[in-house]
């Protein structure tokens, strides 16, 4: 059957190439956290040569953000369609009850479906679909908040942890 091959490349990306996906998650996502940081901290000084470069600082952090987003949109797709061909093979399937091989055939389908559920997961430590740009974005905020909180009550440069 096709869909065991998908699956078997799917699994095969997915431990292969798990190193490399967090890679490129953990260094986009940290910066965008790292840029909107120092955006934020230096957003009082007045120069004009740091008003380019917070300029700069904040284009590359969407550049970032949005190749984030369409990086992690594909392996969303490839989760949707697969669940939209699974309800494809149940709606078929309750058509089709009238012919016993093709019912049998389409029960077997499902079943496959159903015991190999397959998603792109990086080590196996989480599912790359959109939620997870949600996660990434709430987690980023959550830290400037944070970070910035508690910066104004003690007397540490934050600058110099970056």
């Amino acid at each position: 059957m096709h869909y065991l091959n998908i699956c078997e490349i799917v699994k095969c990306v997915t431990n292969s190439d798990g190193y490399m996906l967090m890679l490129l998650l953990v260094s986009h996502t940290m910066f965008i956290e790292v840029s909107w940081h120092k955006a934020i901290v230096w957003r009082s000084d007045t120069s004009t040569g740091l008003y380019s470069y917070i300029l700069l600082l904040i284009s590359q952090s969407i550049v970032y953000a949005v190749t984030l987003i369409l990086f992690i949109d594909f392996f969303h797709q490839t989760h949707k369609q697969m669940e939209r061909t699974r309800q494809i093979v149940i709606t078929l399937k309750y058509h089709r009850c009238d012919e016993e091989k093709v019912n049998n055939e389409l029960e077997t389908f499902n079943r496959m479906l159903l015991l190999n559920k397959t998603t792109y997961s990086p080590l196996n430590m989480f599912t790359l679909s959109r939620s997870l740009v949600g996660k990434i974005f709430s987690g980023i905020v959550t830290y400037l908040v944070t970070i910035l909180t508690y910066s104004n009550e003690s007397n540490v440069d934050i600058n110099s942890f970056l």
